[in-house]
């Protein structure tokens, strides 16, 4: 009898079980390569059809990398922790503006990059992400209200010795640009880094919006000059996504 009750418990469990894993769908994940990165597609909602993808990794000895917003029509919505990690010859990346969140230690050690453009997309960046990045110059945070991991190590590449203390502690050869009162500016001044506002237009970064960017703008058009990624955000002064000549008759007109 004791035996006909163990049996029946057993089968009861099993169906139970069963019955859950019907109700909470098994999250698929694949895996593959675009270019020099490789990355993961999951299937969160277990209907056959992949929902998003995140970047997992990147060849070593790649220079520039543009990621894609998608990939088979599957958005791409992270940069996961160690994805460009110890890519000493990284010197450009952009970053589409589909991507929601920088893994921790996302660019660790990337020791060529001198410039990064975090899109408005991007809600957190997480610990690390650019640590021991040590040219990095410019760092444009466009999303006035991203979550930056509360720690100097977040955006770091210089370390400095306080005589008076006798300890050293985190800074950046650099300047942190964001909008006023964003959490950029909040995370730059509790850090003590160097902070300054993001104009659309200011291409000089001086603070002002005067015939000189005018005059770059018409450069890059006539291809007398050429812009970095980070360059083109700030010239982008009609912010249409294009840097052309309705942003260099537009600054013009502020002029007047």
């Amino acid at each position: 009898m004791k035996i006909r009750h163990k049996i029946i418990s057993m089968i009861t469990a099993i169906i139970f079980l069963a019955g859950m894993f019907s109700v909470i769908p098994l999250t698929a994940v694949a895996y593959g390569t675009y270019g020099s990165l490789t990355y993961n597609t999951y299937d969160s909602d277990g209907d056959g059809v992949y929902d998003y993808l995140t970047i997992a990794s990147c060849a070593q000895p790649v220079t520039e990398v543009e990621i894609p917003a998608e990939i088979d029509g599957v958005p791409v919505t992270e940069i996961q922790q160690y994805a460009f990690g110890g890519c000493n010859n990284l010197k450009n990346v952009i970053i589409p503006d589909r991507v929601v969140k920088i893994g921790k230690y996302a660019f660790y050690d990337c020791r060529s990059l001198k410039e990064i453009t975090i899109p408005e997309s991007v809600v957190s960046i997480d610990n690390c992400a650019f640590k021991n990045c040590s040219v990095l110059e410019t760092v444009l945070i466009k999303n006035p209200e991203c979550e930056i991991y509360d720690s100097a190590d977040t955006i770091f590449n210089n370390l400095i010795f306080d005589e008076e203390t006798g300890e050293d502690f985190n800074s950046i050869n650099g300047i942190i640009y964001g909008y006023e009162n964003s959490t950029a500016q909040a995370y730059a001044e509790k850090y003590g880094y160097n902070f300054k506002l993001f104009v659309q237009g200011d291409i000089s970064k001086n603070d002002l919006i005067d015939l000189y960017d005018a005059i770059e703008v018409v450069k890059y058009i006539m291809k007398i000059r050429t812009f970095t990624e980070t360059d083109k955000q700030f010239a982008d002064f009609t912010g249409n996504d294009a840097v052309d000549l309705y942003d260099a008759i537009e600054i013009a007109r502020t002029l007047i």
